[in-house]
């Protein structure tokens, strides 16, 4: 066993997060960081055993994010008539819906080009019974918003949430944040993730072999959690 304590993986992240922002040669454009969680002694054959589920994060994860947003009602109303200088946003109402039913190449770009989707609860199941099948392939079923609850707010809080999902790879890739963010920021939001898998997973931290960061084109730098 390498580390036993979820506080004992804080240093050992720190460091190689540092790694993988300074290895990485500079680029024109703002990459990515990446995490990966590989995952050990786990019959993933076993439907229990698979989950997906958001993870709200403490810091955004993009400096300029892509949303879509499937809306209706008052949800439409108000998201027409907000202005986000730091998200590039797409808002599909029921028509636009409608359209893509008959559409699959622009279905496939929609779920291609915008990285988290949220939708007014009532869509859910047309947005299930339409596109699901494009979403789904790439882990972007949208975030269902309550009639109660604005629909800016959350499309702020979705700047901040990643969609997880273990299926049949042994393995928990996505986004943390961006290469300018602070290291500070990053960790934070690299713990944050790594919680949440540790409570779905049957043994907890027992069942994490080894812990991947890398920026979108830089070499990846892990730390070896368990060791059976």
């Amino acid at each position: 066993m390498k580390i036993t304590k979820i506080e004992a993986l804080e240093k050992p992240l720190k460091e190689i997060l540092e790694k993988a922002i300074n290895s990485a040669p500079p680029r024109n454009f703002e990459e990515s960081v990446e995490c990966t969680i590989v995952v050990r002694d786990i019959d993933l054959r076993r439907p229990e055993n698979r989950f997906r589920t958001f993870v709200i994060l403490p810091h955004d994860v993009s400096l300029k994010d892509r949303i879509g947003v499937f809306a209706d009602g008052r949800h439409l109303t108000e998201i027409q008539a907000a202005k986000f200088d730091d998200i590039i946003l797409e808002v599909i109402d029921r028509a636009k819906l409608e359209v893509l039913r008959s559409k699959p190449r622009s279905a496939k770009k929609l779920a291609r080009n915008y990285r988290i989707f949220v939708a007014s609860a009532p869509m859910m199941p047309i947005v299930a019974k339409y596109i699901a099948r494009y979403l789904s392939a790439r882990n972007k079923m949208p975030v269902p918003v309550p009639p109660s609850k604005s629909m800016v707010d959350a499309v702020r809080e979705a700047k901040r949430t990643i969609a997880i999902r273990l299926s049949s790879a042994p393995q928990i890739g996505t986004k943390i944040g961006y290469r300018s963010m602070p290291l500070d920021n990053l960790l934070e939001n690299a713990m944050t993730l790594i919680n949440n898998v540790i409570n779905k997973l049957p043994n907890g931290l027992r069942n994490i072999s080894n812990i991947y960061v890398k920026t979108t084109m830089g070499p990846a730098f892990g730390v070896r959690v368990f060791r059976g």
